[in-house]
């Protein structure tokens, strides 16, 4: 999806091309031209095609939804100072991708997402080298 959204305009019609979609609630309302939770946002979403759909709340966590469970699923996100958010949502984006093609189930997968985001923000680096050990993933 275009990040962009406001200038290229929304792009529904490739929704049902994708098997993961990951955006922030903004870019949610965009998409779908209205507003709501992220919980309601991923549903609304996870109906148009996608297998699997993660809408991120920023330090409130995230919302996800999958076949072919029928309950979205929302995550808090990790407490902590934030020295720096740059890059957050890509760290997030990364550890859930990883999670799930390495044969993490949905559940897990978010939330070792939610853990990169949260090494990330505390990281003072826009790229955080604590990600790229194992360990830094692991539930606290």
């Amino acid at each position: 999806m275009p990040t962009r959204q406001a200038a290229l305009g929304p792009r529904a019609r490739l929704l049902p091309l994708y098997d993961v979609l990951l955006l922030n609630a903004c870019e949610a309302r965009n998409l779908l031209c209205r507003a709501g939770t992220p919980a309601e946002q991923a549903a609304r979403l996870r109906q148009l095609g996608p297998r699997v759909v993660v809408v991120t709340a920023g330090a409130a966590g995230a919302a996800m939804a999958c076949a072919p469970y029928d309950e979205v699923l929302f995550l808090p996100a990790e407490h902590g100072a934030c020295a720096d958010d740059t890059g957050a949502g890509d760290a997030l984006a990364s550890a859930f991708v990883l999670g799930l093609s390495t044969g993490a189930s949905p559940r897990a997968a978010l939330a070792q997402g939610l853990r990169a985001a949260r090494v990330t923000i505390g990281c003072r680096r826009s790229t955080c080298r604590a990600l790229s050990t194992a360990r830094a993933l692991k539930a606290r």
